[in-house]
């Protein structure tokens, strides 16, 4: 009995037959069409063309790879993607057996006629790597011909920038390497003769032989002397290059109260907030009080010394700190990691007189129930002077749609929405369900929707849950801030008030 699978190869076995003995002539696009849908819709045609086929024509001599070639040029001349993709794999493990230039070129011609931009990605600021499949393989950018070398390393900027300012964002911890690839591709295309540059308008900036911010830069492109923060912002919004900051791990230190680091990147750091994390716990260090332009060092003053040593102390000296950078640029939030050493480093940079500051830790949030929670939380944004109109929606018991405490910000008159959870540990698929349920509530009543919306929350918050809520509040259309155990025990114990009134609630 002859199995689907059988049937499907019999099929493309006989249709290429067919072709290859010239019976489409007079209908090639007609006939690849068809084949791309063939592909398309079996991935048995698909991997038969793409393991025996194709890679036993290239075996076949002269012959046969001049019937390869032909393949390759009506793929190029029609729409067929899926046979495109085929190919591509295929001509990357030619290369890497038979080192084929000619087949290299229509490689590349390929990858630019579907800007097929997930097959290349530069490599070590010189080489342009070729991966499908399990195979890959580098060639030196300067050993490709200047035509399609400028047409790849476009391609390539794009990928990065779509990587960085369009889809889903990368890990926090691959966001530096990201940036770095982007800024190499950046050096590559200055590098070309101004003339080439400019056939196409996206790379003008790049005629200048440096993109970085000068005020002559801002001048000959934009008619004035903008900051650098600016710079960045227009080069994006006229040019689509997108310039980041980036800080790499040792050229950041720590020593008694402060953190130094510097902003190594291609564009400027806006104001920042900084927080350190070990583990699952972690600390907010304050907020950068300006932004950080190009090649600039800044120093990070804490602002709660003691509070942050007695964070270090219940620590594993062996364990690594984080450092992770939360801020905004070109519409979109960023976090980045960088590891900083171990906690035991740190722990060595502090004069042994400064652990006389050290408070203990930590508000005991595990005797509040749920209503005491929100009361807490209640207390906390009543006392902070940024708010007015601050409402506990529910104090006499009962849910208000996904809204504990209103209030509005009185320098921006933007609405807050705090959500008070009172919970042992809160992860990504936690924070998908408040927000989901909350995104229901905003599409029901669309009045309901806040500015900002703040998580108030009885435990830390990791980095994957702060990327899959902030994914979740960009489709709500609101901004989203986190408030965990850390940030809360700080903002008890720094007001008298407010900590005698805990203390009250808990003996209750």
């Amino acid at each position: 009995m002859t199995s689907i699978s059988d049937n499907v190869i019999l099929k493309l076995q006989q249709f290429l037959q067919r072709l290859r003995e010239g019976e489409f002539a007079d209908e090639l696009p007609e006939a690849f069409r068809q084949l791309n849908m063939f592909l398309q819709k079996y991935e048995t045609a698909r991997s038969s063309l793409l393991h025996n086929y194709l890679p036993q024509l290239y075996l076949e001599g002269r012959t046969g790879q001049q019937y390869f070639m032909f393949f390759a040029v009506r793929t190029l001349e029609d729409d067929v993607p899926e046979l495109a993709q085929v190919l591509i794999t295929v001509l990357i493990g030619i290369y890497i057996q038979h080192e084929d230039e000619e087949f290299l070129k229509i490689l590349f011609e390929l990858l630019l006629r579907y800007r097929l931009a997930q097959f290349i990605s530069i490599e070590g600021g010189q080489n342009l790597r070729v991966a499908s499949d399990g195979k890959s393989f580098a060639v030196p950018i300067a050993f490709i011909h200047p035509n399609l070398r400028l047409e790849l390393l476009q391609l390539v900027l794009k990928k990065y920038v779509s990587l960085l300012v369009t889809t889903s964002l990368p890990e926090p911890q691959d966001f530096p390497s990201v940036i770095q690839r982007l800024n190499a591709v950046i050096g590559l295309l200055r590098d070309f003769d101004s003339s080439e540059l400019t056939r196409q308008t996206a790379l003008l900036p790049f005629t200048l032989n440096h993109i970085r911010y000068t005020k002559q830069h801002a001048t000959q492109f934009f008619g004035n002397e903008l900051t650098a923060l600016e710079y960045d912002e227009w080069l994006f919004t006229n040019y689509r290059i997108p310039l980041f900051p980036l800080i790499e791990p040792d050229k950041l230190s720590f020593t008694k109260n402060k953190i130094t680091f510097t902003n190594e990147g291609l564009g400027s750091l806006p104001s920042a907030t900084v927080r350190v994390q070990v583990g699952e716990e972690e600390f907010e260090l304050g907020e950068l009080s300006r932004f950080v332009a190009p090649d600039e060092i800044y120093d990070l003053f804490l602002e709660e010394v003691p509070e942050f040593l007695g964070f270090l102390k219940r620590q594993s000296p062996n364990l690594d700190i984080k450092v992770i950078f939360s801020f905004k640029k070109f519409s979109r939030s960023y976090d980045f990691d960088i590891l900083a050493k171990s906690v035991g480093h740190w722990i060595e940079q502090i004069p042994p007189s400064s652990w006389e500051l050290v408070q203990p830790y930590e508000i005991p949030l595990e005797k509040l129930d749920e209503k005491g929670f929100e009361r807490l939380c209640c207390w906390i944004v009543e006392a902070d002077p940024r708010f007015t109109d601050v409402l506990w929606l529910n104090e006499d018991g009962g849910s208000e749609r996904g809204r504990d405490v209103l209030a509005v910000e009185i320098a921006t008159g933007e609405h807050y929405v705090f959500q008070c959870k009172h919970v042992k540990q809160f992860g990504p698929s936690d924070i998908k369900e408040e927000l989901t349920i909350f995104a229901q509530y905003v599409a029901d009543d669309p009045s309901i929707k806040p500015d900002v919306y703040v998580l108030f929350i009885s435990t830390a918050i990791t980095d994957k849950t702060k990327v899959k809520g902030d994914e979740l509040a960009q489709q709500i259309g609101m901004k989203i801030k986190y408030w965990p155990k850390s940030k809360i025990d700080r903002l008890v114990r720094t007001n008298k008030d407010i900590k005698e009134r805990f203390g009250k609630l808990v003996s209750e």
